[in-house]
């Protein structure tokens, strides 16, 4: 009997073969009769192979072309130039609804009179252009690549001044912040 279940294409206990039974609602034999790289009835690729290679560059090449634009699209809001410009201030250190109106006069003027200016992490390699931001009291640059104290002449007012976690090797260029009580370099 369990030979006789075999010859004729039937398992054990005379129940179809994993090919042939029917699994999810489908009947695995007509799969088998499509015969393999039909894909189940799906499209057949095109006989060239060029064209088959072409088509295939072609799709590669415009999935590359939407990565880069994603990937241009998150850094846009970064600093490319590693520096502090008024669109980064503006983005860190001012209310978001502020910066969503999309005001520019609005987001200077608020951005020129910030005491309180948070550019922490933004990968900032030099303190420069504070020229607009002389109300400055509080400068946190901390988690930065700053290797040199420059560019605060334009912060007559400043507080406070975090660089903690960059590279600074030297403590200069401060004498001329009479105001300041607090620097912070661990």
């Amino acid at each position: 009997m369990l030979g006789q279940g075999r010859e004729e294409g039937r398992g054990i206990g005379g129940s179809k073969s994993p090919s042939e039974a029917n699994i999810g609602g489908e009947d695995r034999s007509s799969v088998a009769e499509k015969g393999p790289g039909n894909n189940g009835g799906a499209t057949k690729p095109p006989e060239d192979p060029e064209t088959t290679l072409f088509d295939v560059r072609r799709r590669l090449y415009a999935e590359v072309e939407k990565l880069k634009k994603k990937k241009a699209e998150r850094r846009k809001g970064k600093n490319k130039n590693n520096d502090i410009t008024i669109n980064l201030v503006a983005k860190r250190s001012l209310p978001k609804e502020l910066v969503a109106r999309g005001d520019h006069e609005e987001i200077s003027d608020a951005a020129f009179k910030l005491q309180h200016v948070f550019l922490s992490g933004t990968g900032i390699t030099r303190i420069d252009n504070l020229e607009c931001f002389n109300k400055i009291t509080h400068l946190h640059l901390e988690d930065n690549k700053i290797t040199k104290i420059q560019g605060l002449e334009y912060a007559p007012l400043l507080e406070l001044l975090d660089l903690s976690r960059n590279r600074i090797e030297k403590v200069d260029n401060l004498s001329h912040l009479k105001k300041l009580k607090c620097v912070q370099l661990l």
